[in-house]
């Protein structure tokens, strides 16, 4: 049997239980027929890193490798591109599909030079447009903008403008923009919803349709072996209204207003029910009898330990244009500080996700000299009571900023928007906080799985019947190998021109 992966990030096994446990739905349908079978999954390396990250645990899920191992923490660090759990499957003979694994983006050259990719259309920190067929560039090119414009908060202006630039393009080739049957509805009831919570965060909840809907043209089209899909919408809504669904996890329960906390109760079992209108749709065009439906995550989600504690900001900032911000740096290393470093001129990006940004620093070779820059722009943002750290990873600054308490306490929105013009800063308002954090277990979940894939499960399972996701990756392979040996897969043969 071929094998459908829903990579649905940092779902834990809680909200999956809760969304079943309340509401009617297609996947209780799945579960009173037997169909259905949910475990528990373990980032076992975790105790390797300070804290968990989604960059962190898919690289280690998706390539069976620990962290200390791989080395791969943010979004922007390296990752042993032939360990993928994909590439290898496409260069035993396996046909192969992905769609926005995390650091799919980060091996177009190895996949091109495969030839059992039947459709591989990266991850949304992708650089380049590329994709596997090229007829989904356009949408590429447009869904990697959209994620660049709406990182912390959806600006609804360019949301629009983006709309309006690419309308014709959508309209010519609706399908190879997400356009159908299933995701209007889908995105019908995401616009209707944040209508009646007054949210226009819920509208991120809108990619998921349009890639699930590209997702299941695809595979109907090409029937793979093994295909993926990766969603972060369950996550982001988990990070921000943890505390208006899970309220009675908190010991102060009115930090925020009531009216915010009511509006806000659903948004996670909301997203979790758009997850069960997509697997309702692909589940009714598959063959049950020839393929079946897994549903990972490398990690969960839990409250945040010591919420009450924090600070509940009500505007934040990013970093809009790194020239100008390093710009301001040398005048101020110069001047202020009176350090002799080189001014930081010739650099690149890598995308991350913010607060984190990827600068690869060209031009200082000389180790001290780097150091001395370091330093000096860290002393640059405290000057300014902004929080920040650098890590050197893979040749990359790691730069994380965050607001101080001096600075939240000595400006508004407004005035730090007049004082920090031309810093290359954009600060913004935000109406929810990181309620939702990162725990070590996630979920496995198979729909329709034969005996053959659940035995190998099993056999993986530790005393506390939980699968160390490291397993993950050597279960795909061992079940595929062992179809492949009984003729119950077709493979086309494959080639690597490295």
């Amino acid at each position: 049997m071929k094998i459908i992966n829903l990579e649905i990030n940092e779902l834990p096994k809680r909200v999956l239980d809760d969304f079943l446990n309340k509401r009617n739905s297609f996947l209780n349908e799945l579960r009173k027929d037997n169909k259905l079978k949910i475990f528990s999954t373990y980032a076992e390396d975790e105790k390797e890193v300070s804290r968990l990250y989604p960059a962190q645990t898919w690289a280690s899920m998706n390539t069976g490798l620990k962290y200390s191992t791989h080395k791969c923490f943010f979004y922007s660090d390296k990752v042993p591109e032939e360990k993928l759990l994909w590439n290898e499957l496409a260069i035993r003979g396996f046909s192969v599909g992905v769609l926005g694994s995390l650091h799919s983006s980060k091996t177009p050259e190895t996949t091109n030079k495969i030839s059992t990719f039947s459709f591989y259309i990266p991850d949304c920190f992708a650089k380049e447009d590329f994709t596997i067929p090229s007829t989904y560039r356009n949408f590429q090119k447009f869904n990697t903008t959209l994620v660049g414009h709406s990182s912390r908060t959806t600006k609804l202006k360019s949301i629009i403008r983006l709309f309006r630039k690419y309308l014709w393009k959508i309209l010519s080739h609706p399908k190879s923009f997400g356009i159908s049957t299933y995701s209007i509805i889908s995105l019908t009831k995401i616009l209707l919803f944040s209508i009646k919570t007054r949210n226009k965060e819920i509208l991120r909840n809108a990619q998921f349709p349009l890639l699930g809907s590209i997702f299941i043209d695809l595979y109907l089209k090409n029937k793979p072996n093994y295909s993926t899909i990766f969603s972060n919408h369950i996550a982001g809504n988990m990070h921000r209204y943890w505390y208006a669904e899970y309220n009675s996890d908190f010991s102060e329960q009115n930090l925020y207003p009531k009216e915010w906390v009511r509006l806000n109760s659903n948004n996670i079992t909301f997203s979790v029910s758009l997850l069960d209108i997509f697997i309702q749709n692909l589940y009714k065009k598959i063959d049950p009898n020839k393929t079946f439906i897994i549903i990972s995550s490398s990690m969960g989600q839990n409250h945040t330990p010591n919420f009450e504690s924090k600070n509940l900001q009500n505007f934040d900032l990013k970093i809009n244009n790194l020239t100008l911000l390093l710009n301001k740096f040398n005048i101020y290393s110069k001047k202020e500080f009176n350090i002799n470093t080189k001014p930081i001129k010739e650099f690149s990006t890598s995308r991350n996700m913010a607060p984190h940004y990827a600068l690869n620093i060209k031009g200082i070779k000389d180790e001290p000299e780097r150091q001395k820059s370091k330093m000096a722009l860290i002393q640059f943002f405290q000057s300014i009571h902004i929080n920040a750290s650098i890590s050197d990873e893979h040749g990359y600054w790691i730069l994380s900023i965050s607001l101080s308490k001096e600075f939240l306490e000595n400006h508004s929105l407004k005035s730090a928007s007049e004082k920090f013009k031309g810093f290359g800063f954009k600060f913004f308002n935000i109406y929810d906080h990181l309620s939702g954090s990162h725990i070590s277990e996630g979920v496995l979940m198979t729909i329709g799985a034969p005996k053959e894939f659940k035995d190998i499960l099993n056999k993986n399972l530790n005393k506390n019947n939980v699968l160390p996701y490291l397993k993950f990756k050597p279960s795909i392979i061992e079940y595929l190998e062992q179809a492949k040996t009984t003729g119950s897969n077709n493979q086309k043969s494959s080639s690597l021109n490295c």
